[in-house]
């Protein structure tokens, strides 16, 4: 699957989940903090959605929010 980021992720991958009660997007983002570059691209893939609509409202444009 390809995302708007470029980074290239099966469908099928999902983020870890590293104990209970730990949200699996912040044990996502302090491996990315610690370098971790899969983490990042899966935060990436993660949150890519909800922030190119955030600034599609922002800039009204598909194809200026895309860039």
């Amino acid at each position: 699957m390809s995302s708007l980021s470029g980074a290239q992720f099966p469908a099928s991958s999902r983020p870890e989940i590293v104990g209970r009660g730990v949200r699996p997007d912040v044990a996502l983002l302090e491996r990315a903090q610690r370098g971790d570059r899969a983490a990042y691209g899966q935060v990436v893939v993660l949150y890519q959605d909800r922030l190119y609509n955030a600034v599609l409202r922002l800039v009204g444009d598909r194809e200026e929010a895309a860039n």
